[in-house]
């Protein structure tokens, strides 16, 4: 929360507090506040909670990680430009998936529906699925042509390093635990 907002709001709250207090007598004011100070509290928690996720899908964004592989300025820049050269074309193919997937789901619904609608667009569904793996595997390999031999074999030991504390932590085999993880693994760090 920027400054602004947070300024308007607390005082927001200081106003309402006080225009309580006068017309309950602070017993309602108390509990109010209470909850006010632990949904802060909580919200506060839960927006840190997947903080550092991010920087494992964009490991490049990671200073901590680019240092360790010791990329360079120019290497970084060019990831960058493919990331971004990427990013549109993975967000279309993404909304196209959701709008397909919609409806597929629509037709599993409609008592209307014929198999071979539903088998259509079940296959509609499995080639947007297809070919949003496949863009997504060509950025990987673009990006991978410009690491080194060295920074390549890095890269993928911080990783399986990295899910291998993570299940060593969550105490989840790995099937298991990848399986979750489309609803939550449970366990974040």
């Amino acid at each position: 929360m920027d400054s602004k907002k947070f300024i308007v709001s607390q005082t927001s709250f200081y106003i309402l507090s006080y225009s309580l207090k006068k017309t309950t007598g602070g017993k309602l004011m108390k509990k109010i506040l209470t909850s006010s100070i632990l949904l802060l509290i909580a919200l506060t928690f839960f927006s840190n909670a997947n903080a550092g996720k991010k920087h494992w899908i964009k490991w490049w964004e990671n200073e901590e990680i680019v240092k360790q592989l010791n990329v360079n300025d120019s290497q970084l820049s060019s990831i960058k430009k493919i990331d971004k050269d990427f990013k549109d074309k993975i967000h279309t193919l993404h909304e196209e998936l959701k709008i397909v997937t919609t409806e597929y789901r629509n037709l599993i619904k409609d008592s209307k529906a014929t198999n071979e609608q539903i088998k259509t667009k079940f296959e509609e569904k499995l080639n947007k699925k297809y070919a949003l793996k496949k863009l997504s595997l060509e950025k990987k390999l673009k990006i991978r042509d410009i690491l080194n031999d060295e920074q390549i074999v890095s890269l993928a030991e911080l990783k399986s390093n990295k899910w291998h504390k993570h299940h060593k932590k969550c105490g989840k085999e790995r099937k298991e635990c990848h399986k979750d993880m489309k609803r939550g693994c449970g366990y974040n760090k």
